[in-house]
């Protein structure tokens, strides 16, 4: 039974990390203890000298530019508070590159994850079931209020803060599910993890289209999509892509002269309410589009004025305010990519996509038994997916978001690398 939630207890680094994936979703301080232990224990015990590979190197090379713009930035002070942002994240993806190397600790790390989430979505789908908005739960450790039903457009962030955030956690998760239950994959589970795995999807399922997270549901079309060419399972091709034209003719038909207004019933109102927003002036969600828009002229103003040192991490809103520029209350850039080069410049914004680049390239490449191969290709497509999001809005401020994708590319890393070196192992012999 120990075996099931951990494995290999003997190793104390492995054993933290795996009670960080088991916790990960639930409460944001505890799940930052817990890194930050992990990391405590493994840089004193001496095991720190062991990160030292070229994937490794770049990373603190990145880290050493971060540091010296914080020198530069535009206030200094807040600069710094905004490299913890950025430097705990890189030391926990080389840790868990270095801990989790054979198909067996990254099968496990992963299942855990999944299994994991199934709090998460209960009590998303318990706030929909309930629907007692005056309810609520406590808090715990300064975490989130957590009211047992729907907010006033129908939606649900369950653990969460924010809808966003809920929806691209799940996103992560729910291909990672599918990945597992895909027949050349799901022999390798047992009984009860195959029955929980699927309780997780289908709960994940329900907890993501009440999210309302536009971007998170379209997120998902497209990694199911992505899973499906590469398993050459066209018919499920055409079923999503059927779906999302369905819920787009509901949302925008009424708007684009085509009708589709009866086709409303067969989606949560949250869902077309946002969809509809998106394009419809008279909704009042229509303005965070108009008022994203602005946000990014603004930033790739700001890149263009300084295009090597940038103004320093967390300082887009204070520039913004120095020079009377109205952001109509967001509080930062709504672009990972933008907030990189507003932060560092385009060294910055550059060397980080080179790098996660490599990584994703190197884990597509690797060679591998076929079912753990189909796993590191799930993974890349959920790495994937949460890059893509940055492209409309910055989550990596969620500590859980960010430590799920740092670890689920640091095992990518690590697995490859592992792999690799075997493999060369077996050339030289």
């Amino acid at each position: 039974m120990l075996k099931f939630f951990f494995l290999a207890p003997s190793d104390p680094y492995w054993v933290l990390l795996q009670a960080i994936a088991w916790v990960l979703p639930l409460q944001s301080v505890l799940t930052s203890l817990l890194g930050g232990l992990l990391i405590l224990l493994f840089l004193i015990s001496g095991r720190g000298r062991s990160l030292d590979n070229f994937i490794d190197r770049g990373w603190l090379a990145l880290s050493g530019w971060l540091i010296i713009t914080t020198f530069t930035a535009f206030d200094p002070t807040v600069a710094w508070t905004g490299l913890f942002n950025f430097l705990p994240f890189f030391i926990l993806f080389a840790i868990a590159q270095f801990i989790v190397r054979t198909p067996q600790q990254f099968e496990h790390i992963l299942g855990i994850l999944v299994i994991g989430s199934i709090p998460l979505s209960g009590l998303g789908c318990l706030q929909v079931f309930i629907n007692q908005p005056t309810w609520q739960l406590p808090r715990l450790f300064n975490g989130y209020d957590i009211k047992l039903g729907l907010s006033r457009d129908y939606r649900i962030s369950s653990f969460f803060g924010d809808y966003g955030e809920l929806g691209i956690y799940l996103v992560m998760i729910l291909i990672l599910a599918i990945a597992f239950l895909i027949p050349q994959t799901k022999s390798r589970l047992t009984k009860i993890q195959r029955i929980l795995t699927w309780l997780g999807l289908g709960l994940g399922i329900v907890a993501i289209f009440y999210s309302g997270s536009r971007n998170a549901i379209a997120l998902l079309g497209l990694g199911i999509i992505a899973l499906a060419i590469y398993h050459r399972y066209w018919y499920v091709v055409g079923s999503i892509v059927g779906s999302l034209a369905l819920v787009l003719w509901a949302a925008w038909g009424k708007f684009l002269g085509l009708g589709g207004e009866w086709l409303r019933v067969l989606f949560p109102s949250g869902i077309i309410n946002r969809l509809e927003s998106a394009i419809n002036a008279s909704q009042g969600d229509y303005l965070s589009t108009v008022n994203r828009v602005n946000a990014w002229q603004f930033a790739t103003d700001l890149i263009k004025a300084r295009p090597i040192q940038g103004w320093g991490l967390r300082s887009f809103e204070l520039v913004a305010k120095s020079m009377g520029f109205d952001l109509h209350g967001l509080p930062h850039e709504h672009n990972f990519y933008l907030t990189l080069g507003v932060a560092g410049g385009l060294p910055l914004m550059l060397g980080f996509m080179a790098m996660v680049g490599w990584i994703i390239w190197r884990g597509l490449k690797v060679k591998l038994p076929k079912p753990t191969k189909n796993l590191v290709f799930a993974v890349i497509v959920a790495i994937a997916l949460f890059f893509l999001s940055g492209l409309l809005d910055v989550v990596f401020y969620e500590p859980r978001v960010n430590i799920l994708s740092w670890i689920l590319l640091g095992i990518v890393c690590g697995i490859s690398m592992a792999q690799d070196q075997k493999n060369i192992n077996l050339e030289d012999s």
